[in-house]
Order: structure tokens, then C-alpha cells, then sequence
């Protein structure tokens, strides 16, 4: 079966799709367009990247295996970019990451040759860059970061374990950086991971036999890779999580005997504790480090309210809670902190709503819940937030029967809706794992009735003003079910309304002088769906969609 053939859902077909959604959802209506690129269960697209002005992606189909794919959201631009592992073999390209200064990107694929090595491509032509472990054997390239046009990896050339590497995108510039854990023969590993930039260096946890997993800095140089602490001393790990770079200086989460798991700091020469949440050597577990509006906000547990919502002031010497969103000991474990329009939206806990959406900005008053989308105690544990289009995108359980859903908020609860299927026994995004921006698109791998595949979404609105003169009409409800009403009419003009379907076929027309700036209108006797509203005046037509609900 040709591509063409099975890309088939971007076309007619996806019509009837498109209007269950706009049908059914309360708010400006959008448009969902699936690629099967397998007909025979699923696709499995992910590691979604944007490059070079395409999209890139790893997915499967019946005749290549698991390989990495190219689209520019149309049938004919979507195909297979390279078939590494030759024939229905699986090459599991992952790990995509962009250098988009050379024009590059990087991943790890296996072409049945060599094992899982690192490949380059260009977006023209597809390579194995280097085969880093000799052989059959893999290196495993992974946790892969750019920085100051270099790739920085970790991966295992056979002799010194999974250690830290670095890449200029040739052969010759692909090396070991430093072998930095030499134990068990100098086989064991760093394990370098949380690359974090910070003051023009690069900062990541790694480990070595004499002082565990700890917080190390490179400039580039094998000289200037160092360990800039021993939390936790001896070879007890610290393990240093959630890098993030606030008021000038690096914050993360760390270990030690006497504090436990807490808040720590450091400006690259001087590290240290910088807040102890949990009093004691009981850990707070601080995690979801993001900052806004001058302070860094976190989630973390005091011993006393459960996992909170909690802040740090912007001289960094002072620590509150913001909001004890679940009072008592249980906590609201707040999660998926995601800036927008100078506030931090994400999920939170509490006994009355259930796992809904909150926003905060730092502060006591100015956090609250912003929508109880499956009302009372039951949950719709929003997650996967994205802007887009000057809103905040993100996934919702709507009810306890139909699953993941898309909502968008406009950080009110009125302006916070949902693409409800109702008219559907599935729904199209069953299994989303996270979006990513594309065009004018949101790009995003779901479950639907062909199995896992690509989708994109595109929130054009329900009404649309296509305005041949210089008059801009709007119309609602939309969707409506038995009234609709047109706004921006001038009093005493004769205009001729048409209501027709997409097929250009005349369902209802109306010739008249106008009473007013607005006027409703008796839809006839037609099914759910989308329709077109033609508004006339002289030589200068409208055009506007209308959604008829039921």
C-alpha cells in the first residue's frame, strides 16, 4: 500500500471528525488531522523535534520498522527519512536533539551493524557519525545537550563505561571528554546527566568512585571538567537534581547526612545549603524548580503540611509557604509548573476538587484554583501544558468515561473549555504523551480507531470572517442549535444571507433590509454540523462558519 494511501486521514474523511469536534465543544471551534503512516496497529511517532522548518520523528510502519521520519504536516511531505536498519528491521531512532546553528540534528539509531551509535543528519542526507563502542556492541548515546555549538553526551566506547563525550558533528571531533569514574578496571561509568548551563559553563550530576553522584562543571576543556562539590562526602551520592539557574546563581535539590534531601545553591566556587524545608535530617524532596516574577517556586514537603507549594524570595535568604493548598499532612503535591501571561499554572491536590488546575504568582493572594473541570472531589489531573496562540493548552479527564481530552484556558474559569467528543465512542487523545509547536500547529503522537499515530491540531476559529469589502460581520452562538444571530449589520442596508453546506449547496436564503446592527435568524431543518453563512451587499460578500449543534 502506497504512503498516499495510507495517509489517508487528512482528507475527506477527516471532515466528519472535524465537525464532531466543532460540534460538541463550547468555545471556538478547532480542527484535529491524524497521519496513519500504519495501518497494522499504530504508527508510535515520538521524539517530535522541529527542524530545519520540518518536523522529525521516530515511528514504525509494516514494511521499515521502527525509523526515523520527516513531515511538513502534508500527505505528500510526510516519508520515511532514512531506512537505517534496512528492510522491517528497527533502527529505534531516539533521543533527536537539534544543533540548529550547523544545521544538524543528532540521534541514536541501530543499523543492525554497529549497535545503537550516534547518526547525523542534515536533513538531505542521513549518517552514522561515528561508531563510538567498535562492533556489533552499542555505545548507547543519550542525555545529549548542546551547548556553545557542541553536542555533550553520555555514552560507552567499551573501555571506560558510559562516560562524558562531546561532539562537533565529524568523526575526528567526536571524542571522549574525561573519563571521569576510573573504578572496576576504568569500566564503571560516570553516568553524566541534568545538563544545566549556567555563567557561560555546563553543569551536570555524574559520579566517580570517590565521591558518588555529585554536582561537576565543564567549560568544553578535559582541564575544566571538575567536581565543583562533595555534598554527601566519601561515596555516599548527593545526587543533584533540578538544576535551575535563579538570581544569579545555581539552585538545585541535594543530599546530605544531616539535612537530607533539601535546597541547595551555588555560584560555581561557593556551594550550600540554602534551604533546609524539612527541619533535621528528614528529607522535603524539593522538585518542579521554576521561576516567576523574582521568585523560584517549587514543591516541597516541611515535615508538617504534606508536599506544597513553596517559594524563595529573589535575595535567596528567605524561604515561605505560598499556599497550603491541602490543609494537614497529606499535601497537594503541585506539579507541572508552566509560565503564562506572569503566572505559574499546574495540578494540585486538595479534598474538595479533587486534581484540578491552579495558577499562582508567587504569592498567598495571588494563587487560587482556576477551574474544577470534573466537579467536586473527583479528578481531571491536568497535565502537558503548552502556550499556544496566546493560551495555555493542556490534557484533562473531563468525566471518568471519556478519557484524556484537550482543554484551553485563558487563565479564567469561563475561559477554560474542553474538545468534548461526545458523539464518538474514542476519542483522539488517548496515550498523548506531551505537544510539540509546529507551524501554526500543535504536533502530538495519540490513540485513536488506526492505532497510535501522528496528530496535529490547529485552533482556527468556528467564525471566520473572509471579508471581500471593508465590512466585518461575526455570528453567534457558535455552535447554536435552532437561532443564530448576525452582528456588525448596518441599519436600512439590503444584504442577501445564504446559508449553505460545504458542498456549496443552498440551504436557506433571505433577502432583506436591515432593522438593526443585529438580526437572528431560524435555521431550517438540517443535521449536526459545519456550515457556511454568506452575508451580501451590493458587490461585497462575507463568508462565516456556523456550527449546528444538537
Amino acid at each position: 500500500m502506497s504512503l498516499r494511501n495510507k495517509i489517508r486521514r487528512m482528507s475527506k474523511n477527516y471532515w466528519s471528525l472535524a465537525c464532531l469536534l466543532l460540534v460538541s465543544c463550547c468555545m471556538q471551534a478547532q480542527s484535529f488531522n491524524e497521519l496513519v503512516l500504519n495501518n497494522w496497529g499504530g504508527s508510535f511517532p515520538s521524539d517530535l523535534v522541529v527542524f530545519n522548518g520540518k518536523l522529525y520523528f521516530s515511528a514504525s510502519d509494516s514494511t521499515h520498522g521502527f525509523e526515523p521520519w520527516v513531515s511538513d504536516e502534508t500527505t505528500s511531505g510526510t516519508k520515511l527519512l532514512k531506512d537505517i536498519f534496512v528492510g522491517t528491521g528497527n533502527s529505534f531512532p531516539q533521543n533527536l536533539t537539534v544543533d540548529s546553528t550547523a544545521g544538524l540534528l543528532f540521534f541514536q539509531a541501530d543499523d543492525s551493524v554497529h549497535g545503537a551509535e550516534l547518526w547525523l543528519s542534515n536533513g538531505d542526507s542521513t549518517w552514522l557519525l561515528k561508531d563510538i563502542y567498535p562492533g556489533q556492541s552499542p555505545s548507547l548515546p543519550q542525555n545529549m545537550f548542546m551547548f556553545n555549538g557542541k553536542l555533550y553526551f553520555q555514552a560507552d566506547d567499551g573501555a571506560h563505561g558510559p562516560e562524558l563525550w562531546v561532539s562537533d558533528g565529524t568523526a575526528n571531533g567526536t571524542q571522549l571528554l574525561k573519563d571521569i569514574n576510573t573504578a572496576h578496571n576504568d569500566t564503571a561509568g560516570s553516568f553524566p546527566s541534568g545538563f544545566t548551563t549556567y555563567n557561560g559553563k555546563l553543569y551536570f550530576n555524574a559520579a566517580d568512585s570517590a565521591h558518588g553522584y555529585e554536582l561537576w562543571v565543564t567549560d568544553g576543556t578535559t582541564a575544566g571538567t571538575n567536581l565543583v562539590a562533595d555534598i554527601y562526602p566519601d561515596t555516599l551520592s548527593s545526587n543533584p537534581t533540578d538544576l535551575t539557574v535563579f538570581n544569579g546563581k545555581l539552585y538545585f535539590a541535594a543530599t546530605d547526612s544531616v539535612h537530607g534531601n533539601e535546597l541547595w545553591v551555588t555560584d560555581g566556587i561557593n556551594t550550600t545549603l540554602a534551604f533546609d524545608f524539612n527541619q533535621g535530617y528528614q528529607s522535603s524532596n524539593p522538585q518542579g524548580l521554576t521561576v516567576i516574577n523574582s521568585k523560584l517556586v517549587l514543591q516541597a514537603d516541611d515535615g508538617t503540611d504534606g508536599p506544597e507549594l513553596w517559594s524563595v524570595d529573589a535575595n535567596g535568604v528567605g524561604a515561605q509557604l505560598v499556599y497550603d493548598i491541602y490543609p494537614g499532612p497529606t499535601g497537594s503535591y503541585p506539579q507541572g509548573f508552566t509560565p503564562y501571561e506572569g503566572k505559574l499554572y499546574f495540578q494540585a491536590t486538595d479534598s474538595l476538587h479533587g486534581t484540578e488546575l491552579w495558577s499562582t504568582d508567587g504569592t498567598n493572594a495571588g494563587t487560587s484554583l482556576v477551574a474544577d473541570i470534573v466537579a467536586g472531589p473527583n479528578s481531571s489531573n491536568p497535565a502537558y501544558f503548552i502556550n499556544y496562540h496566546n493560551k495555555l493548552y493542556f490534557i484533562a479527564q473531563p468525566d471518568t468515561v471519556s478519557g484524556d481530552q484537550l482543554f484551553v484556558t485563558d487563565g479564567t474559569g469561563a475561559g477554560t473549555q474542553g474538545f468534548l467528543l461526545t458523539d464518538v465512542a474514542l476519542n483522539p487523545l488517548g496515550a498523548t504523551n506531551g505537544f510539540t509547536l509546529f507551524n501554526n500547529s500543535l504536533a502530538f503522537s495519540a490513540f485513536y480507531d488506526a492505532g497510535q499515530q501522528l496528530w496535529f491540531f490547529d485552533d482556527a476559529p468556528t467564525a471566520v470572517n473572509v471579508v471581500a469589502g471593508n465590512q466585518t460581520f461575526g455570528v453567534y452562538p457558535n455552535p447554536c442549535v435552532n437561532n443564530y444571530t448576525l452582528s456588525g449589520i448596518s441599519t436600512g442596508q439590503n444584504y442577501t444571507i445564504s446559508l449553505t453546506d460545504l458542498e456549496g449547496r443552498v440551504l436557506q436564503t433571505q433577502q432583506l433590509q436591515a432593522y438593526g446592527q443585529r438580526m437572528s435568524f431560524v435555521l431550517p431543518q438540517v443535521s449536526a454540523g459545519l456550515y457556511l453563512v454568506q452575508v451580501q451587499s451590493g458587490n461585497e460578500v462575507s463568508t462565516l462558519r456556523l456550527v449546528k449543534g444538537e
